[in-house]
């Protein structure tokens, strides 16, 4: 049993959950709380997701008993350990995605050929978004090339947003089976 397991580990919080269930059965709760309280925990919290008060109890003897303050890993201004290429990456990836929403699963990948600082008021950027089948390639190019325009748009906009430049942003779709 999963409860023997880790009697002997400390600092253990039980939280039972769905209290609502049980409302009306006072014995129920007691029964359960004395069963827990033979497994050595540190708190027996009850929670239910119709009562936001008890999560939000459950989530402050969390931080007032088990979390600390650590040195920073990182500066204060570091938002993420990813290159800028990796970002612009997973921006124009989201950026597809949330295009195609329900006509494209999210089997789709991307790849940054060329990503050009060389002018700090203007980056460049190349991409290949790629899909498993010839179909799906009809599908992000869109009509009269309108998705893949709405795709590049709309993570041009949030790329330019991440580096604080004008970025000129060029896509391309092609077709890889076995990626």
């Amino acid at each position: 049993m999963i409860l023997e397991k880790i009697s002997n580990h400390p600092h253990k919080i039980a939280v039972v959950s769905k209290v609502s269930k049980i409302k009306g059965n006072p014995e129920v709760m007691t029964r359960k709380i004395q069963e827990l309280s033979e497994y050595n925990f540190e708190h027996i919290v009850s929670t239910d997701v119709n009562n936001l008060n008890s999560i939000y109890s459950l989530i402050d003897l969390i931080k007032d008993n088990y979390s600390y303050e650590g040195e920073a890993q990182y500066d204060e201004d570091y938002v993420t350990d990813k290159t800028v290429r990796f970002l612009a990456k997973e921006i124009i990836r989201e950026s597809a995605i949330n295009a195609l929403y329900d006509e494209l699963p999210h089997s789709i990948a991307v790849e940054i050929l060329e990503f050009n600082e060389d002018d700090p008021d203007h980056t460049i950027i190349d991409g290949i978004i790629y899909v498993k089948k010839d179909s799906q390639k009809g599908m992000v190019i869109g009509k009269n090339a309108s998705k893949i325009k709405e795709i590049g748009k709309i993570a041009r906009i949030k790329i330019m947003q991440q580096l604080q430049t004008k970025v000129t942003l060029t896509l391309k779709v092609k077709v890889a089976k076995k990626w």
